[in-house]
């Protein structure tokens, strides 16, 4: 999921999926599925019939190669849709999960619809607490299908289950694959950071019930600059201004990483062309616009917002520099998040 937002479709009457003009009647004349020639009454009618003739002939083998061409075309330019199958397949160090889930049910922060509640009061931040991050990163791609257990410690009790494939927001046409960022290997057992409240969880979860890839991937925001890096390895790949949160709803800072990719139906809406959902929570809102409060990365219709506090918690990137993550990151992304 590198994902193109070609979008091609090649529809019955000789519509193409550029927008060009439908064919018509005077292109190809066809009877049943055969092409149909006039017998002429004299040779001057047999020559004349056979040049018309032969120029039909070459449109239509230029119809059917323009038709082959928009075949290949749409099967190259289909978005990657979530099913449950898909999901199970879906390695996260080469694809991006796209979906088509309504704005409204996209679990990040911006909603179109007004709460009824007053505006939370300007909050402390929690104070920072020293992040432990391994590169290169490994990254956990849910592959036992069901409710995977995340246990205390190796061989311990069990502290919690977390679904594979999940759905996004209760919604079981979103499903997406689990995806967990390992804090430490150790023989059979992995120690995850959890996309569960509190923010900071950690678990260990059996290697048996995923499949692991690794990446040196890693995104770094400082809040009060206005700005976010990415790195891939020790080379910088982006450095760009963000928008950030209102003082009544900061971002917390900490270690998250990226497990979701949402492609929103309309591009040009507030959350941009992609929506990253991140493994951590506003310690504002326990719910928001339909989600539970989650923290994201994601594009704008807003352009002159950034450098500015005018989010829930979510951080905004221009349109231009959330859709060359999209098709540059895998999923499981570490993203350090810095109040300074």
């Amino acid at each position: 999921m590198g994902p193109d937002r070609h979008e091609t479709n090649a529809s019955p009457g000789g519509h193409t999926p550029t927008g060009g003009e439908p064919a018509t009647s005077d292109d190809l004349t066809v009877e049943s599925g055969s092409l149909r020639e006039t017998a002429p009454s004299d040779p001057g009618e047999n020559d004349a019939s056979r040049r018309r003739f032969a120029i039909v002939a070459i449109g239509a083998l230029a119809c059917m190669v323009l038709l082959l061409g928009t075949v290949v075309l749409g099967a190259r330019g289909q978005r990657v849709l979530t099913t449950v199958s898909a999901a199970e397949a879906i390695p996260a160090s080469t694809t991006r999960v796209e979906s088509t889930t309504p704005i409204s049910e996209v679990p990040v922060e911006e909603s179109t619809t007004t709460e009824a509640t007053s505006p939370p009061e300007p909050v402390a931040e929690e104070p920072d607490v020293p992040i432990e991050l391994t590169r290169p990163s490994t990254v956990l791609t849910g592959k036992t299908v069901g409710q995977i257990p995340v246990f205390t410690s190796p061989g311990g009790s069990p502290k919690l289950t977390l679904p594979h494939p999940r759905a996004i927001n209760g919604n079981p046409n979103t499903p997406v694959p689990l995806i967990l960022l390992a804090k430490q290997l150790q023989g059979e057992w992995i120690e995850v950071y959890l996309p569960v409240r509190p923010n900071r969880s950690t678990g260990w979860v059996r290697r048996s019930d995923f499949t692991t890839s690794t990446h040196d991937f890693l995104i770094e925001v400082h809040l009060s600059r206005f700005n976010l890096k990415v790195y891939d390895g020790s080379q910088l790949f982006m450095n760009t201004s963000i928008g950030v949160a209102t003082d009544n709803s900061p971002t917390p800072g900490g270690l998250y990483y990226t497990i979701e990719l949402l492609a929103p139906p309309d591009p040009r809406g507030p959350y941009g062309p992609y929506a990253y959902g991140l493994s951590g929570y506003s310690n504002v809102y326990q719910s928001f616009g339909g989600g539970p409060g989650q923290l994201g990365i994601h594009g704008t219709n807003q352009p002159g917002a950034i450098g500015q506090k005018v989010s829930h918690g979510c951080i905004r990137l221009s349109n231009q520099d959330i859709t060359t993550l999209a098709r540059k990151l895998p999923l499981g992304v570490p993203v350090l998040v810095n109040r300074n």
